[in-house]
């Protein structure tokens, strides 16, 4: 399974509602056709307020709460390189690549995101998964 996250900060003057309702009822409803059969998942986490870490967690609660800098995190799930090849060109056709740019351009501060390859670690430790040998 190969993941590629997206870390999305919301167009300035937009709430975080307005944010979310744009990602949810339109634009991943707008993509939904495209991307069957291409990705596995999409999941979306919206950050509440964050702290920075303290010296200790003795001192957590002292550290003040503050927005995080994202708005979004999204988390795309490709099965192999093949379906994220098609992605890939999927998202540069020229026709493609418009329509969802400027259906971004409404609820997205593009240059403020950023987006890559990630590694998923799943195994002992605080969980409720069973591991196998």
């Amino acid at each position: 399974m190969i993941k590629v996250v997206m870390f999305a900060k919301r167009k300035p003057g937009m709430t975080p509602e307005q944010f979310k309702d744009h990602y949810e009822n339109r634009h991943v409803v707008l993509a939904a056709p495209y991307l069957k059969g291409i990705m596995v998942d999409h999941y979306r986490i919206y950050p509440g307020k964050v702290r920075a870490f303290a010296d200790d967690w003795t001192k957590a609660a002292e550290m003040p709460e503050i927005d995080p800098p994202f708005d979004a995190i999204g988390v795309y799930s490709f099965e192999n390189e093949e379906a994220l090849d098609r992605y890939r060109e999927l998202m540069s056709d020229p026709e493609m690549a418009t329509m969802f740019t400027e259906d971004e351009l409404r609820f997205i501060d593009r240059p403020a995101c950023l987006t890559g390859g990630c590694v998923v670690e799943q195994g002992p430790g605080v969980t409720n998964h069973k591991i196998d040998d």
